[in-house]
């Protein structure tokens, strides 16, 4: 098995709110760290109202810098923790993967469950294939409504 470190990149943008979002994943190796962040910056911006794409962008390039190569993860876990308010790691945690081609699929995973928001859209509920055969039906034999007041012609208005 091999095993990778990991820790949740927080933002918080005013103190006196205090509200916190998570942004972004930093795994710690010891060839650098690799870190995914949010890929808009919509989820920010909620929370700040100005933060950009760029601005995120530059961010994940300080960590790296910061961070640097050939460092043991517990140092740059070190360097992470000290950035001061605005920007912070959570405590490590960690996964394990049987082989290295798993780790993209890994990282994806914690990054959907801890990361990335939610869709802003209500999840419209599917129709079975019954009920869209029978509509297919009525409106083949020209009896489905278009609209709510085609009821009134005696047509078959659907929910």
């Amino acid at each position: 098995m091999i095993w990778f470190d990991y820790s949740l990149l927080k933002y918080m943008p005013d103190p006196k709110r205090g509200e916190i979002v998570n942004i972004g994943i930093v795994v710690y190796r010891s060839s650098g760290v690799d870190v995914k962040l949010l890929s808009t910056s919509s989820k920010i911006r909620m929370f700040d109202g100005t933060t950009s794409l760029a601005e995120l962008k530059k961010l994940a390039d300080s960590i790296k810098s910061i961070c640097g190569f050939d460092i043991a993860p517990n140092e740059q876990y070190g360097r992470l923790k000290s950035f001061g308010t605005g920007i912070f790691v959570t405590d490590m945690s960690s996964f394990s993967i049987l082989n290295i081609g798993e780790y993209e699929t890994v990282i994806d995973d914690l990054f959907n469950t801890l990361v990335k928001p939610y869709s802003p859209r209500e999840p419209r509920p599917s129709n079975s294939r019954f009920f869209t055969r029978t509509k297919n039906e009525f409106r083949k034999l020209k009896i489905l409504a278009n609209s709510d007041s085609d009821i009134n012609n005696h047509k078959i208005v659907p929910h």
